[in-house]
């Protein structure tokens, strides 16, 4: 989208957890002059291509290294670690669970993010569309007032 096909300025894609459930999320801008549905539809296209065959060997191996960076990363201060273990432990019963959970991502080959896709993507989902709002082009300023109104934050006690 963003690269080969230049029709977003950015997409990401990302799994979240909550507890026994969780959601995928793609999110993506488009560049000026592409519209919000013809990027669901670029999207849609890219979705099916992975169900039906996966993804390429070289593609898992850098969102691997990725996740693995991002991972790290989000263990650098000790009340992150100390949140981890907290999590571990509540979720598994096993606060050093952390080599696991890594490992469930690492561990991940072409076959397994196939079934993966095919077992959880497609069915109910969401579409949203977000764009600002129009900018608002007032033909002329409205008029200064010569005094403030009464409550008016700057006016002096008894003003009207």
């Amino acid at each position: 989208l963003v690269l080969e096909q230049q029709i977003a300025v950015e997409a990401s894609a990302y799994q979240a957890s909550f507890g026994e459930d969780s959601m995928y999320v793609i999110e993506a801008t488009p560049v000026p002059g592409v519209t919000t549905d013809q990027l669901v539809e670029a999207i849609d296209e890219i979705l099916a291509g992975v169900l039906a065959e996966g993804v390429p060997a070289d593609a898992l191996a850098i969102g691997q290294t990725q996740y693995e960076v991002s991972f790290l990363h989000g263990l650098e201060t000790v009340a992150a670690k100390a949140n981890k273990l907290n999590s571990y432990y509540y979720f598994t019963g096993e606060p050093d669970y952390l080599q696991k959970d890594l490992d469930r991502y690492l561990d991940a080959t072409p076959d397994t993010v196939l079934e993966a896709a095919q077992t959880t993507l497609g069915g109910h989902r969401v579409v949203l569309h977000v764009a600002p709002p129009a900018p608002v082009v007032a033909d002329e300023p409205p008029p200064l007032e010569d005094e403030p109104k009464k409550g008016c934050l700057f006016g002096r006690k008894g003003d009207k």
